[in-house]
């Protein structure tokens, strides 16, 4: 009967969330045509998500105190730690490029440090977001929660957002060690450029810094839902596996774009079957290529408000779906 009660809300959720998701696109697709910000529009596909919770959980507490034990046991981990030290070795690394000019010495800490930031980012939300769930339900703890008044579909959100405040402390650490880095060195270095005639403005390489974090953070979250889905119906390991595969899957879309749409009168063997699967891979999987900016950071381009919450907003409406799905399949899992 509980679980006949779960399911029912379950496909409530899944109904609700994709309703919002769908209005979330048209606004968003409203947004862009009239040349507006689109950032408004991000927060605006936040504040469903928000409203999402709202219209479904009204045990709103259970979910809070879910995320909160979340938060402080993830914290305590062993891995996490290991790989927040490793990661500001690397961003103290990044600044120790002395032998370059002035100009690739600078790109090369935005690019080791940014990178770093993302690749640890990486490893903490997969292997975070596929541990919470298998382990409750190994350790059999899971049972003992949902005896007490919390549903399955609050459980699995009352996670992903413990799992997301975690990896967002951890990136604002990481993010945090690798501006004070760069406040240290990156005046010293664009003012022996601008002597030697290169046109470096330190206020708006600064401010594409904040851009490029702010992206990884949307990034996280997005991977991080990715794994507590697929974790709620396979072990952790496949999880993990499976998520770093669509990880870097994610940063082939421009490829697998070029193969869907690729034609070429001369070339003879153009096979149906990789065309198909080229287009199923670009419109199924996320696009975390986009989340990372540091090749425009690095070549001087424009980075505008306007591609960041396009960008953000993306990786909240498949968090949204993501999440929605997972309530779904935990609901019909049998322990």
């Amino acid at each position: 009967m509980e679980t006949k009660r779960e399911s029912g809300v379950a496909a409530r959720t899944l109904a609700i969330v994709l309703i919002l998701v769908a209005i979330g696109l048209v606004a968003l697709a409203v947004l862009n045509l009239q040349g507006l910000r689109v950032a408004f529009g991000a927060m605006a596909l936040v504040l469903l998500g928000i409203a999402a919770v709202i219209l479904t959980q009204p045990n709103l507490r259970a979910i809070l105190r879910v995320a909160g034990a979340t938060f402080f046991e993830a914290r305590r981990r062993r891995f996490m730690n290991v790989v927040l030290i490793f990661a500001v070795i690397l961003i103290g690394l990044s600044s120790f490029f002395a032998t370059l000019s002035p100009s690739a010495e600078l790109n090369m800490m935005l690019d080791v440090g940014l990178g770093s930031i993302r690749l640890c980012g990486m490893l903490i939300a997969v292997f975070l977001g596929s541990r919470l769930i298998a382990d409750e339900v190994d350790k059999k703890t899971v049972d003992v929660i949902l005896a007490k008044p919390v549903r399955r579909s609050e459980f699995v959100i009352g996670k992903f957002l413990g799992a997301w405040v975690t990896v967002t402390a951890f990136l604002l650490v990481m993010g945090v060690a690798f501006f004070l880095v760069y406040q240290l060195k990156a005046p010293q270095l664009v003012a022996k450029a601008q002597a030697v005639g290169l046109s470096l403005s330190l206020q708006e390489t600064s401010m594409n810094v904040v851009k490029a974090t702010l992206l990884i953070l949307f990034e996280m979250m997005l991977l991080s839902s990715v794994a507590i889905t697929v974790s709620t119906v396979a072990s952790w390991i496949f999880s993990a596996v499976l998520s770093l595969t669509v990880y870097f899957a994610g940063q082939l879309a421009s490829y697998f774009h070029h193969m869907a749409t690729f034609s070429d009168p001369h070339v003879r063997m153009e096979s149906p079957v990789l065309k198909t699967f080229s287009w199923v891979m670009y419109r199924l999987i996320p696009h975390f290529e986009n989340f990372d900016i540091r090749e425009k950071i690095l070549t001087h381009d424009p980075v505008y408000w306007e591609m960041i919450g396009m960008t953000a907003g993306h990786g909240v409406l498949y968090s949204l779906v993501l999440v929605a799905l997972a309530c779904v399949f935990f609901s019909y899992r049998e322990f």
